[in-house]
């Protein structure tokens, strides 16, 4: 039996149209009789080989798959390195300063000179030569400041006192010949008259009594008299002047507004406790007396 012919192998160029050939299939319809269908498979299309004057295009580098030539019948503007009206102007490199890089290099120097104006904040400051208050209407020694003024001006008790009418929630310190100690505007003889518009007299004098008034710098002790003159209750009163009574029978603590907002943030953003809020306005208005509460 002579062996058939093997044939020639075909690369993906160099290629023979396939013959196509017919072929037969027998199929039983739904009446159970034969039926003879004749199927041609498609024909298979290879691509044509390249032509010698096309070359492959490198992929090497991004600038061959854009040349800006081949396109200048295309493209319905001239491409140009400026815009007309366009100034291109080229971005600085930032400066870079030794204070940002190494904040504590700088400082180093100066931390001499921080310590002497905080030791110097702690004494009389730049009232070390007053020996006497700087009102005109008043020869008495100067020995009281308060914390809260800007300056911390150091008067008299009485002249701070007047002073502190209209700011009776301020903390002052007394001057004892070597150190300032705690004091407070109660003490210096400061009584407020509520129900009434400021320095307003009172037609019906009440007495005056011990009032506890929270706010964001510390507790206060604050001898008040509620206006009997007048048909209004106490707790009324306070909430006039913007402290929250914490009770609206015979009130004897208050709580300011900005204390009730401090109090309100920081719950909302540090999640502090009340009790752990009052600890802290404690440890402000006495220190010795936090410590000692364990």
């Amino acid at each position: 039996m002579a062996r058939a012919k093997k044939r020639p192998h075909l690369s993906l160029y160099e290629h023979e149209d396939d013959e196509s050939t017919t072929t037969t299939v027998h199929q039983i319809s739904g009446d159970w009789r034969r039926r003879r269908i004749n199927s041609r498979p498609a024909r298979i299309v290879r691509p044509s080989p390249p032509s010698n004057q096309q070359q492959p295009v490198a992929q090497d580098t991004p600038n061959d798959l854009f040349d800006p030539a081949s396109y200048q019948d295309v493209l319905p503007v001239e491409i140009t390195d400026q815009i007309e009206g366009i100034t291109v102007v080229a971005k600085e490199k930032a400066r870079r300063y030794e204070s940002s890089d190494v904040p504590l290099k700088t400082f180093l120097p100066y931390r001499d000179e921080y310590l002497d104006d905080m030791l110097f904040c702690e004494g009389r400051g730049l009232y070390m030569h007053s020996k006497t208050c700087p009102r005109p209407c008043c020869s008495n020694q100067a020995e009281v400041r308060c914390k809260d003024c800007f300056g911390r001006e150091l008067l008299c008790g009485g002249c701070m006192v007047t002073e502190h009418t209209r700011h009776p929630l301020h903390r002052v310190e007394s001057w004892t010949g070597t150190q300032f100690v705690r004091n407070t505007l109660t003490a210096l003889g400061l009584r407020l008259q509520l129900g009434h518009r400021l320095g307003e007299p009172c037609q019906n004098h009440s007495e005056a009594r011990e009032l506890m008034v929270i706010d964001v710098n510390g507790i206060h002790e604050l001898k008040v008299a509620f206006c009997g003159c007048r048909p209004v209750e106490e707790y009324r009163q306070l909430l006039q002047l913007r402290w929250w009574p914490a009770t609206p029978l015979l009130p004897r603590t208050a709580f300011t507004f900005n204390l009730l907002r401090q109090f309100h943030y920081q719950n909302l953003q540090g999640n502090i406790t009340a009790f752990d809020f009052y600890r802290s306005l404690e440890f402000l208005t006495d220190g010795r007396l936090s410590s000692a509460i364990p």
